[in-house]
């Protein structure tokens, strides 16, 4: 499985010494997204640059920018979306803080 950072070095022409660098990793695991999931984890995607941000790191997602989001791809039911949403946040702020200990 290639990674879409990856894909996008690759289709600009960098060497395998250029994604070396850049850090890239292959997948470590593969993992299937049940179909009820996907609105949810596509929206986390569309989150990622939306972390409010404190000294120590992330704090949490910015939810007037899911609002709008939610409007922008007409989210039939925003309250199950922010649920979802809630358990990657969580989630996600827990990787965040182990990288840091």
């Amino acid at each position: 499985m290639i990674d879409e950072r990856e894909a996008d070095l690759r289709a600009l022409g960098a060497t395998e010494e250029q994604i070396r660098k850049a850090g890239i990793k292959p997948a470590e695991d593969e993992f299937v997204v049940w179909d009820e999931n996907w609105e949810i984890v596509e929206m986390f995607l569309r989150m990622q640059t939306q972390w409010r941000m404190s000294f120590a790191g992330p704090t949490g997602l910015d939810y007037a920018a899911l609002d709008w989001l939610c409007r922008l791809y007409s989210v039939k039911d925003p309250a199950t979306l922010l649920e979802g949403l809630q358990v990657m946040e969580v989630t996600a702020l827990s990787c965040f803080n182990k990288k840091k200990s």
